[in-house]
């Protein structure tokens, strides 16, 4: 039973570390957890900083009309992305992807500490992308891209801005049908995402 185990291990190594099938496209969706830094940023857009009421200074007095907003409260659903490449050759893929991200925030009007409302932001991104793989075997792939395209936004004073997003590390493991894990951080979201993707 042992030898026949043995045996087992010795063939899925060998199984693993094959040559990959020569896959001509590759599609996948993924969902990116963590803060909502670079979002907030882009809701403040066209706003002042609600912060500056308590932090010493004195405000002019036409900002006791003014709206504020609270960068510190947003915040966001996660980051939902729909990604398509084509395969050029073994190392680089071209494609593009298309993302998601819901994003909310307290608006303050004056010296009023009541929250007046809370401001909703629905953001697309359109990324062309380019990926390096620089480690391959027949069920996993080590790879890194970069992305850059614009962000559109609905709820927000700044209606279009150019984005770029990095992936420095990215995991998948599967053939035809895999699981993926990746690192991003960038002008769209910063965090993990975690998804599913299929090979043609």
């Amino acid at each position: 039973v042992s030898a026949v185990a043995a045996l087992s291990l010795i063939s899925l190594d060998l199984h693993a570390f094959r040559p990959m099938k020569p896959y001509k496209a590759t599609f996948s969706a993924s969902v990116t957890a963590g803060e909502p830094v670079v979002a907030s940023r882009r809701m403040a857009c066209g706003y002042l900083d609600y912060r500056h009421f308590y932090d010493g200074r004195y405000p002019s007095v036409e900002h006791r009309y003014a709206d504020y907003m609270d960068c510190k409260r947003c915040g966001s659903d996660a980051l939902f992305t729909f990604r398509g490449e084509v395969v050029i050759n073994d190392y680089l893929l071209v494609g593009g992807e298309v993302s998601y991200q819901h994003v909310w925030a307290p608006i303050y009007s004056g010296f009023n500490d009541k929250r007046q409302e809370i401001r909703h932001g629905h953001f697309l991104y359109l990324m062309p992308e380019a990926r390096l793989c620089f480690f391959r075997t027949r069920l996993s792939t080590l790879s890194s891209a970069v992305s850059a395209g614009i962000g559109l936004y609905d709820g927000t004073r700044q209606h279009v801005h150019p984005e770029i997003q990095l992936y420095p590390i990215s995991y998948t493991i599967g053939t035809t049908v895999y699981g993926k894990v990746e690192l991003s951080g960038g002008t769209m979201f910063c965090g993990i995402s975690f998804g599913a993707g299929v090979r043609f």
